[in-house]
């Protein structure tokens, strides 16, 4: 599956990541139960993952210049289907 977004982003930025799922990731009736983000090794995230109706976020910062690092969000949905899919942050100063 190839990356939701490229979300470019500066060594010192520290700022929050959001995925909105519709449908048919979630369809009429169906909730967000969990969600778990997982950085790459050399990004940091701060906290848990929110969820907010169909968005669930996290909170990054770190990373090298020059580095594209992998966040991927894990997320279980009400009905007991589970979604990954992933952003790429593209660190660069």
């Amino acid at each position: 599956m190839p990356a939701i977004a490229v979300i470019p982003k500066r060594v010192n930025e520290k700022f929050e990541v959001v995925l909105r799922y519709t449908n048919p990731d979630i369809e009429t009736g169906e909730t967000i139960a969990t969600s778990v983000a997982t950085p790459a090794t050399g990004l940091s995230v701060q906290g848990l993952v929110v969820i907010d109706g169909r968005d669930v976020s996290q909170i990054i910062y770190g990373g090298v210049s020059g580095t594209e690092y992998k966040l991927t969000f894990l997320t279980t949905i009400s009905s007991g289907r589970i979604l990954e899919h992933y952003v790429i942050i593209d660190v660069d100063d």
